[in-house]
């Protein structure tokens, strides 16, 4: 006799989105059936699913209220400051950057292919508050041949 044992696809997607664990119907042979290997992996995983979403929720919310002031002396050679690796040892919540020259700089946040373009003399605001991802590692560099001075007031 070949076993059948089918997991009803709308019933899982039902009890991984609510934050109650909820037993899904499992049907072997037409039959409702409740297997207590496949049950305890069904319920493990919701959980997981939800002390995820916590852990998320909360790292978010963390906030120490400490600033941290750096010099980036950029030159036309990609660089970067990985604030986990290094200190803090913690991803910034916001950024605060002025460009004092002479060249214009290209900052990245957390992906060398997303920067954005600094003139001598600007300034920029960054704020992660409530995003899915604070500011971990920042990316800089000048066109070819220039060089920047930039300071960078984060907070975490």
């Amino acid at each position: 006799m070949e076993n059948k044992t089918t997991i009803i696809p709308s019933e899982l997607g039902k009890a991984l989105a609510r934050p109650t664990v909820v037993t899904p119907k499992i049907l072997e042979d037409g039959k409702e059936v409740v297997r207590p290997d496949v049950l305890q992996a069904v319920t493990q995983l919701a959980q997981l699913g939800q002390l995820a979403k916590i852990r998320k929720s909360l790292d978010r919310q963390n906030f120490e209220g400490v600033e941290d002031p750096r010099t980036l002396n950029a030159t036309d050679q990609l660089q970067w400051l990985d604030l986990i690796k290094y200190h803090p040892n913690t991803p910034w919540i916001g950024a605060f950057f002025i460009n004092h020259g002479p060249d214009e700089v290209m900052i990245g946040l957390n992906q060398p292919d997303r920067m954005f373009t600094m003139l001598p003399d600007a300034t920029r605001t960054v704020t992660h508050t409530g995003a899915e991802e604070r500011i971990r590692i920042i990316y800089y560099q000048c066109h070819t041949g220039e060089t920047a001075l930039v300071t960078v007031t984060g907070s975490y």
